[in-house]
Protein backbone atom coordinates (compact mmCIF):
# COMPACT_ATOMS: atom_id res chain seq x y z
CA UNK A 1 0.00 0.00 0.00
CA UNK A 2 2.95 2.42 0.72
CA UNK A 3 4.80 1.19 -2.13
CA UNK A 4 1.32 2.77 -4.41
CA UNK A 5 1.35 5.65 -2.40
CA UNK A 6 4.58 6.76 -3.51
CA UNK A 7 4.44 5.77 -6.64
CA UNK A 8 1.17 7.88 -7.36
CA UNK A 9 3.30 10.87 -5.45
CA UNK A 10 6.44 10.30 -7.98
CA UNK A 11 3.60 10.12 -11.25
CA UNK A 12 1.39 13.58 -9.60
CA UNK A 13 4.99 15.27 -9.58
CA UNK A 14 6.38 13.67 -13.05
CA UNK A 15 3.48 15.21 -14.66
CA UNK A 16 3.26 18.92 -12.84
CA UNK A 17 6.66 18.97 -14.16
CA UNK A 18 5.50 18.02 -17.79
CA UNK A 19 2.85 20.55 -17.74
CA UNK A 20 5.34 23.48 -16.56
CA UNK A 21 7.62 22.49 -19.42
CA UNK A 22 4.53 22.30 -22.32
CA UNK A 23 3.48 25.95 -20.64
CA UNK A 24 6.84 26.98 -20.83
CA UNK A 25 7.51 25.71 -24.28
CA UNK A 26 4.44 27.15 -25.71
CA UNK A 27 5.41 30.70 -24.11
CA UNK A 28 8.33 30.71 -25.94
CA UNK A 29 6.56 29.69 -28.91
CA UNK A 30 3.77 32.63 -29.16
CA UNK A 31 6.72 35.00 -28.34
CA UNK A 32 8.83 33.34 -31.33
CA UNK A 33 5.45 33.71 -33.35
CA UNK A 34 4.99 37.63 -32.24
CA UNK A 35 8.42 38.42 -33.37
CA UNK A 36 7.67 36.65 -36.72
CA UNK A 37 4.59 38.47 -37.35
CA UNK A 38 6.21 41.82 -35.98
CA UNK A 39 8.97 41.18 -38.91
CA UNK A 40 6.52 40.60 -41.26
CA UNK A 41 4.84 43.70 -40.76
CA UNK A 42 7.99 45.92 -40.93
CA UNK A 43 8.68 44.30 -44.19
CA UNK A 44 5.04 44.84 -45.63
CA UNK A 45 4.80 48.70 -44.34
CA UNK A 46 8.45 49.40 -45.52
CA UNK A 47 7.44 48.21 -48.65
CA UNK A 48 4.74 50.09 -49.37
CA UNK A 49 6.13 53.11 -48.32
CA UNK A 50 9.26 52.40 -50.62
CA UNK A 51 6.83 51.81 -53.75
CA UNK A 52 3.75 54.28 -52.91
CA UNK A 53 6.12 56.79 -52.33
CA UNK A 54 4.43 59.87 -54.27
CA UNK A 55 6.92 61.86 -56.78
CA UNK A 56 7.74 65.29 -55.95
CA UNK A 57 8.92 66.54 -59.72
CA UNK A 58 6.99 69.45 -60.49
CA UNK A 59 5.28 70.59 -64.03
CA UNK A 60 7.67 72.08 -66.19
CA UNK A 61 6.48 75.53 -67.20
CA UNK A 62 6.81 77.51 -70.37
CA UNK A 63 8.10 81.26 -70.99
CA UNK A 64 5.27 83.98 -72.12
CA UNK A 65 4.14 84.01 -75.53
CA UNK A 66 4.56 87.25 -77.31
CA UNK A 67 3.66 86.37 -80.78
CA UNK A 68 0.55 87.32 -82.41
CA UNK A 69 -0.14 83.98 -83.09
CA UNK A 70 0.02 81.16 -80.72
CA UNK A 71 3.43 78.72 -80.60
CA UNK A 72 2.71 75.24 -80.45
CA UNK A 73 5.29 72.54 -79.07
CA UNK A 74 5.54 68.62 -78.66
CA UNK A 75 3.61 66.66 -75.92
CA UNK A 76 5.62 64.34 -74.16
CA UNK A 77 3.47 61.71 -74.38
CA UNK A 78 0.69 61.20 -77.17
CA UNK A 79 -2.57 63.11 -76.90
CA UNK A 80 -5.82 61.84 -75.71
CA UNK A 81 -9.25 63.32 -74.71
CA UNK A 82 -10.38 60.25 -72.68
CA UNK A 83 -9.20 61.13 -69.30
CA UNK A 84 -12.56 62.47 -67.60
CA UNK A 85 -12.89 64.16 -64.48
CA UNK A 86 -16.35 64.86 -61.95
CA UNK A 87 -15.16 67.63 -60.24
CA UNK A 88 -16.37 70.47 -60.05
CA UNK A 89 -15.53 73.28 -62.05
CA UNK A 90 -13.81 75.45 -59.89
CA UNK A 91 -11.73 73.21 -57.93
CA UNK A 92 -8.76 74.87 -56.37
CA UNK A 93 -6.18 71.65 -56.32
CA UNK A 94 -2.82 72.72 -58.30
CA UNK A 95 -2.03 70.71 -61.40
CA UNK A 96 0.18 68.05 -62.60
CA UNK A 97 1.93 66.47 -65.72
CA UNK A 98 -1.01 63.61 -66.98
CA UNK A 99 -0.31 60.42 -68.31
CA UNK A 100 -2.76 61.32 -71.11
CA UNK A 101 -2.02 65.31 -71.51
CA UNK A 102 0.80 67.62 -70.58
CA UNK A 103 -0.35 71.58 -70.38
CA UNK A 104 2.80 74.11 -71.42
CA UNK A 105 1.35 76.95 -69.68
CA UNK A 106 1.44 80.90 -71.09
CA UNK A 107 0.99 83.78 -70.23
CA UNK A 108 -2.90 85.53 -69.55
CA UNK A 109 -2.30 87.63 -72.96
CA UNK A 110 -2.03 85.67 -74.93
CA UNK A 111 -5.08 86.05 -76.94
CA UNK A 112 -6.23 85.21 -80.91
CA UNK A 113 -9.02 85.45 -83.30
CA UNK A 114 -10.15 81.47 -84.94
CA UNK A 115 -12.19 81.77 -87.97
CA UNK A 116 -13.79 78.04 -87.51
CA UNK A 117 -13.02 76.17 -90.77
CA UNK A 118 -13.72 72.46 -89.11
CA UNK A 119 -14.45 70.82 -86.18
CA UNK A 120 -12.43 67.71 -85.42
CA UNK A 121 -14.35 66.59 -82.34
CA UNK A 122 -16.06 67.30 -79.04
CA UNK A 123 -13.28 68.99 -77.91
CA UNK A 124 -11.28 70.05 -80.65
CA UNK A 125 -11.50 72.26 -83.99
CA UNK A 126 -9.26 73.83 -86.81
CA UNK A 127 -8.86 77.58 -87.28
CA UNK A 128 -8.43 79.02 -90.95
CA UNK A 129 -5.09 79.72 -90.12
CA UNK A 130 -4.02 76.09 -89.58
CA UNK A 131 -4.23 76.50 -85.96
CA UNK A 132 -5.86 73.55 -83.90
CA UNK A 133 -7.57 74.59 -80.77
CA UNK A 134 -7.81 72.34 -78.04
CA UNK A 135 -10.29 73.29 -75.53
CA UNK A 136 -9.30 73.85 -72.01
CA UNK A 137 -10.24 71.76 -69.02
CA UNK A 138 -12.76 69.79 -71.01
CA UNK A 139 -13.18 65.94 -72.58
CA UNK A 140 -14.89 64.55 -75.04
CA UNK A 141 -15.17 61.06 -76.23
CA UNK A 142 -12.86 60.28 -78.88
CA UNK A 143 -14.40 60.80 -82.70
CA UNK A 144 -14.05 56.75 -83.00
CA UNK A 145 -16.26 57.13 -79.82
CA UNK A 146 -13.70 55.03 -77.61
CA UNK A 147 -11.69 56.23 -74.05
CA UNK A 148 -8.44 55.59 -72.97
CA UNK A 149 -8.57 52.39 -70.73
CA UNK A 150 -7.98 53.67 -66.76
CA UNK A 151 -8.98 57.40 -67.17
CA UNK A 152 -12.56 58.65 -67.17
CA UNK A 153 -14.90 59.43 -69.84
CA UNK A 154 -18.67 61.61 -70.16
CA UNK A 155 -21.30 59.15 -71.28
CA UNK A 156 -22.26 60.77 -74.36
CA UNK A 157 -21.35 59.58 -77.48
CA UNK A 158 -18.78 61.71 -79.40
CA UNK A 159 -21.37 61.97 -82.00
CA UNK A 160 -23.30 64.15 -80.10
CA UNK A 161 -20.39 66.50 -78.31
CA UNK A 162 -19.14 67.35 -82.50
CA UNK A 163 -22.83 68.17 -83.44
CA UNK A 164 -23.04 70.56 -80.25
CA UNK A 165 -19.60 71.77 -80.64
CA UNK A 166 -20.63 72.77 -84.32
CA UNK A 167 -23.68 74.66 -83.66
CA UNK A 168 -21.56 76.70 -81.12
CA UNK A 169 -18.53 77.47 -83.25
CA UNK A 170 -19.12 76.07 -86.64
CA UNK A 171 -18.03 78.93 -88.89
CA UNK A 172 -17.63 81.54 -86.44
CA UNK A 173 -15.04 83.86 -85.63
CA UNK A 174 -13.88 82.89 -81.73
CA UNK A 175 -12.19 85.03 -79.51
CA UNK A 176 -9.63 82.68 -77.92
CA UNK A 177 -7.14 82.81 -74.82
CA UNK A 178 -4.49 80.58 -74.84
CA UNK A 179 -3.44 78.79 -72.24
CA UNK A 180 -0.94 76.03 -72.97
CA UNK A 181 -0.10 73.54 -75.52
CA UNK A 182 -0.52 70.51 -76.32
CA UNK A 183 0.75 68.30 -78.98
CA UNK A 184 0.85 70.88 -81.65
CA UNK A 185 -2.32 72.00 -80.52
CA UNK A 186 -3.11 74.95 -78.66
CA UNK A 187 -5.09 75.11 -75.34
CA UNK A 188 -7.46 77.91 -75.05
CA UNK A 189 -10.69 79.29 -74.02
CA UNK A 190 -12.83 80.58 -76.81
CA UNK A 191 -16.04 82.77 -76.79
CA UNK A 192 -18.13 82.57 -79.96
CA UNK A 193 -20.05 85.88 -81.61
CA UNK A 194 -22.70 85.74 -79.26
CA UNK A 195 -19.97 86.11 -76.62
CA UNK A 196 -20.79 82.24 -75.06
CA UNK A 197 -17.90 80.53 -73.21
CA UNK A 198 -17.41 77.24 -75.66
CA UNK A 199 -15.85 75.36 -72.87
CA UNK A 200 -18.30 76.10 -70.19
CA UNK A 201 -20.73 75.49 -73.08
CA UNK A 202 -19.79 71.65 -73.79
CA UNK A 203 -19.84 70.79 -70.31
CA UNK A 204 -23.02 72.49 -69.63
CA UNK A 205 -24.61 70.28 -72.73
CA UNK A 206 -23.60 67.41 -71.15
CA UNK A 207 -21.77 66.04 -73.69
CA UNK A 208 -18.42 67.06 -72.18
CA UNK A 209 -17.11 66.83 -68.50
CA UNK A 210 -14.89 69.20 -66.86
CA UNK A 211 -11.17 68.05 -66.76
CA UNK A 212 -9.71 68.83 -63.37
CA UNK A 213 -6.55 68.55 -63.85
CA UNK A 214 -6.32 71.65 -66.00
CA UNK A 215 -9.42 72.96 -64.57
CA UNK A 216 -7.17 73.17 -61.30
CA UNK A 217 -5.16 75.58 -63.30
CA UNK A 218 -7.76 77.91 -65.14
CA UNK A 219 -10.82 77.67 -64.43
CA UNK A 220 -13.70 77.77 -66.84
CA UNK A 221 -17.34 78.72 -66.43
CA UNK A 222 -16.27 81.97 -64.56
Amino acid sequence: MGDRRRHRTWANAHHREWQQKQRYKRKRQYAAAKVYALAVLLFIVTFCAAFFRPSSKPPEQASSVTSSRPTTSKYDVPPSRSERGSLSVRSEAPIWASQAETYVTQSPSSRFLCNVSSITDGDTLRCSDGTKVRLHAVAARESDESCRPGHPCPSASGAAATAVLEQLAGGQTLQCEQTGTTYNRVAAICRNEQDTEINCAMVNSGTAVVWPRYNAERAICR
